[in-house]
C-alpha cells in the first residue's frame, strides 16, 4: 500500500459501477486504504468515491448542479481531532473556502465512523454550502473536497467556456457568474489548490506543521513557509499550463480542419461546440 493517496475528479457518477467497471478496482483500493490507516486527499469524483468507501452513500443531488464559488457554512465539533485541525484552521483563516470552485451534480452522505485496523475512526462532516455537504475528514490526513482546489484558473475558464456536457449547458448564468469571480480574484485562486495541497504534504510526510494552538509558530509558518511555497510552485506551473493549453487550442483546429477542410469555409457553431467539448473531455486536467 502507498505512504498517501491522492483521489482525483472524473465524469463518472459513483454508482455507475455497470457503465464504467473500473469503479469497482478502485473502490476496492479505497477501502483497503482507509482500512490500512493511508492518508489521502479525495477531489469532487474522488470525494464522493472516499465517502462511499467509508460507508457513506452518494446519489444525484435534487437541488440541481452547484458551479461556482461559495462561503461554506462551517459546523461545530467538540473532538480535538476537528478543533486542532491545521488544514481547517488554514481554510478558515485565509478564507480559502471561497477560492474553491464547486462543479458538481452529485452528493453524498457520511456515516458516524469507519472500520480501520487501529479501530473505529470518526467521520467528521466539517463544512456544507447551502446546497450540498462539501468538506469531510477521517482519521489524521484524510480529507474529502467537493469542490475542486486543484483547478487553476486558466484551465478553469477554459471549461466553463468549452463547457462540460450539460451540467454547463443548463447553468450557463452560473458559469457565467464562475467566470467573474475567477477575473476578479485570479490570484488568489491561482495560489490557494497549491497552498492546501503543500500544507497536506507537509502534514503527512514533513511533519512541520506548528499546533494550532502555538498560534504565532502556525502563523510564521502560513506566512514564510507556506506562502513562498506556494507562489514558488505557481510560477513554476504556469509554462506547463501555458502549454497545455496551447496544445488544446492546437488540438481543437486540427480536428476542424480535418473535419472542415479550410478553416474559413461555413462551420455550423453547433458542431464546433460539440467538438469543443469532446476535445476537451479527452484532455486530462485533473
Amino acid at each position: 500500500m502507498y505512504d498517501a493517496i491522492i483521489i482525483l475528479g472524473g465524469n463518472p457518477g459513483v454508482y455507475e459501477e455497470d457503465r464504467f467497471p473500473w469503479l469497482r478496482a478502485e473502490k476496492h483500493f479505497l477501502r483497503r486504504g482507509i482500512y490500512d490507516g493511508v492518508p489521502m486527499l479525495a477531489i469532487c469524483l474522488g470525494c464522493q468515491l472516499l465517502a462511499e468507501c467509508t460507508g457513506g452513500k452518494v446519489f444525484k443531488g435534487t437541488k440541481g448542479a452547484e458551479i461556482g464559488f461559495k462561503k461554506w457554512e462551517w459546523l461545530e465539533h467538540s473532538d480535538e481531532d476537528a478543533t486542532g485541525d491545521r488544514l481547517i484552521a488554514l481554510l478558515k483563516h485565509k478564507q480559502l473556502d471561497e477560492m474553491i470552485v464547486l462543479f458538481h451534480q452529485d452528493t453524498f452522505d457520511l456515516p458516524y465512523h469507519v472500520e480501520t485496523k487501529h479501530g473505529f475512526e470518526k467521520v467528521y462532516l466539517l463544512a456544507k454550502t447551502n446546497l450540498y455537504n462539501t468538506f469531510f475528514k477521517l482519521g489524521k490526513n484524510t480529507y474529502g473536497f467537493q469542490g475542486h482546489p486543484e483547478l487553476k484558473p486558466e484551465f478553469l475558464k477554459v471549461w466553463c467556456q468549452a463547457g462540460w456536457g450539460d451540467m454547463c449547458a443548463k447553468s450557463s448564468a452560473l458559469v457565467q457568474e464562475t467566470i467573474s469571480h475567477v477575473d476578479k480574484h485570479f490570484d488568489k485562486i491561482s495560489v490557494a489548490g497549491d497552498i492546501i495541497l503543500n500544507m497536506w504534504v507537509d502534514m503527512v510526510f514533513a511533519e512541520r506543521v506548528p499546533a494550532v494552538e502555538k498560534s504565532h509558530e502556525f502563523e510564521h509558518y502560513v506566512q514564510h513557509v507556506l506562502l513562498p511555497t506556494a507562489r514558488k510552485s505557481r510560477r513554476q506551473s504556469r509554462q506547463s499550463m501555458s502549454l497545455s493549453l496551447s496544445e488544446f487550442r492546437t488540438k481543437m483546429n486540427q480536428k476542424r480542419t480535418s473535419e472542415f477542410g479550410d478553416s474559413d469555409s461555413e462551420i455550423d457553431q453547433d458542431v464546433i461546440e460539440q467538438n469543443q467539448r469532446k476535445i476537451f473531455e479527452e484532455m486530462a486536467f485533473f
